[in-house]
């Protein structure tokens, strides 16, 4: 199993803030506010100490002194939820303010600024990503590999707000194959991920991927393990019996063992299309690997001629296997009637090679229109001038008496 790590890390651009010293000296215009005359405004003794860093979803009670009359102080905050201002009212005794979502959520720098109108003054708090009720998402792909081919897994390791946690976090990765063998590989994150190719054991048609960190686990995902290319094929009936163009024999085919260049089988129950080109113009049928070998039925065309077969499988195309199909009846017998004053075709007796009667419901084509047999005849009234019609039973022509 590989445990290499992806190297390619995305790069994180930061947004200085020159425009902050702007924004601050601007509080008084954005709100409609006349500025205040500096002497009137509250004189901030003491700020309660801030904390450098806070875990993200944390609130901050942020508390002023101040040792004057009451009046108002302005406040900036600028993180990555976007900024917001806000007034404070400034009491003898001071004041406060609460810090918290959504501009705590997202781990990254928040930008304090607070307008005493002699001047700003600025404070930063850093948003790590938290360390309780972490989530582990995993995403496998290809879920249905070939034996020669890898799955890659990647797991993003996150707070219970989306953060990725810290660089180094354990994550750790188990691989569980059909026979119940397990092995763990455990990496350190970075950017929140953990990046890795995971194969299946040599005689393993599936196997089982999960991550955890300590207590938090991800769903597991299944990947399926199928054979590679098939080394060349053919295909052949399952019979001698006669080809005959009657449109309801079934042809069966089978191919010859499909099997990769490893010697593993081509999993049983792939569909497989087949490519149909034959009298009755081209079509498709469909096959399905059966302990090994493509089994498939096909239905004989309505006309004699050849048939030709060919059925691809991952990128493996087989021979042609071509068909040759008889005429399911001989040559029949044609007569005009007249029977008060219209006009009759009867047809027949349509007759197999055999000898016998062609079935019940065998179609009769009759210039542009059709009937079917019953006892091996057919009859159907002509419109009185019209042209002789060409009749036809199975792509057999009729012989007019």
């Amino acid at each position: 199993m590989s445990r290499r790590r992806t190297r390619r890390l995305t790069r994180v651009g930061l947004v200085a803030l020159p425009f902050l010293t702007v924004l601050l000296f601007t509080f008084d215009g954005r709100s409609g506010r006349v500025p205040a005359n500096p002497a009137a405004l509250p004189t901030v003794s003491s700020i309660m100490p801030l904390p450098r860093s806070v875990e993200a979803g944390s609130t901050i009670d942020i508390e002023f002194g101040a040792t004057n009359s009451a009046g108002t102080l302005d406040l900036l905050v600028i993180s990555a939820a976007g900024s917001t201002t806000s007034t404070i009212d400034i009491e003898n005794d001071g004041s406060g303010f609460v810090l918290g979502p959504p501009h705590t959520l997202r781990a990254g720098t928040i930008t304090l600024g607070l307008d005493f109108g002699a001047g700003p003054h600025f404070e930063t708090i850093e948003v790590i990503p938290g360390t309780r009720d972490l989530l582990v998402d995993l995403n496998v792909g290809p879920t249905a590999i070939r034996r020669s081919e890898a799955a890659m897994a990647v797991g993003l390791l996150t707070d219970s707000w989306g953060n990725p946690v810290p660089d180094g976090s354990p994550l750790r990765t188990t691989v569980t194959q059909a026979n119940g063998e397990s092995e763990i590989v455990e990496l350190p994150t970075r950017r929140g991920l953990v990046v890795l190719e995971v194969t299946g054991d040599a005689d393993s048609e599936r196997f089982t991927i999960a991550m955890d960190s300590s207590t938090v686990f991800s769903p597991s995902v299944d990947v399926i393990v199928q054979p590679g290319t098939p080394l060349p094929f053919d295909l052949v009936r399952n019979s001698n019996d006669p080809l005959l163009a009657d449109a309801r024999s079934l042809i069966e085919l089978r191919s010859s063992d499909l099997v990769d260049d490893g010697g593993w089988a081509i999993t049983d129950g792939t569909n497989i299309v087949l490519n149909v080109t034959g009298p009755d113009g081209p079509g498709i049928a469909h096959g399905e690997v059966v302990d090994g070998v493509l089994q498939a039925t096909l239905i004989a065309p309505a006309e004699p001629g050849l048939l030709t077969v060919t059925a691809s499988i991952r990128g493996r195309t087989s021979p042609a296997l071509v068909l040759d199909f008889a005429p399911a009846a001989v040559t029949f017998p044609v007569e005009f009637e007249v029977t008060n004053g219209r006009r009759h075709v009867v047809i027949g007796p349509v007759i197999g090679p055999d000898g016998g009667l062609l079935p019940d419901g065998t179609p009769v084509n009759i210039g542009n229109r059709t009937t079917v047999l019953v006892d091996g005849h057919a009859e159907v009234s002509v419109p009185p001038g019209n042209p002789t019609p060409t009749i036809t039973v199975l792509g057999v022509p009729g012989a007019f008496s």
